[in-house]
């Protein structure tokens, strides 16, 4: 997002030389607790919770949402994939070892992805840290 965003900007700038567009790129949560301090004009998140926890609060109006992009999931396997891994239920095999993701606490993907594993591959009953 944040090469398409910087693209807007050039060309929206360029179309209004008046005015100075100024970007904020980081994790949905960082930038929710930002604009609790302060006004903006625009809040971009992956994380639509971070987008209610605003609006609940009085800093979004309802009106003005609108969803403009999505995101899925993909699983990625070592080149040969010996264990023949094709979906994320197969992540339950026993011989898998190691499934790398990024932090849960600090990226939407991240939570997505640690929700998908707990729900399609282990279920919910297990802990996965």
């Amino acid at each position: 997002m944040v090469e398409a965003f910087t693209d807007i900007e050039k060309e929206f700038e360029a179309e209004n030389p008046d005015i100075d567009l100024i970007m904020n790129f980081a994790n949905a949560g960082s930038l929710r607790m930002q604009i609790e301090g302060r006004p903006i004009d625009v809040y971009a998140p992956a994380d639509r919770e971070q987008m209610d926890i605003l609006a609940s609060n009085g800093f979004v109006y309802n009106d003005t949402r609108k969803d403009f992009a999505g995101s899925y999931l993909v699983l990625i396997v070592p080149k040969g994939n010996v264990l023949n891994l094709r979906t994320i239920e197969d992540l339950s095999n026993p011989e898998v070892q190691k499934i790398a993701y990024t932090d849960p606490e600090a990226s939407t993907v991240g939570k997505y992805a640690k929700q998908s594993l707990i729900e399609k591959a282990y279920g919910t009953a297990c802990n996965i840290n």
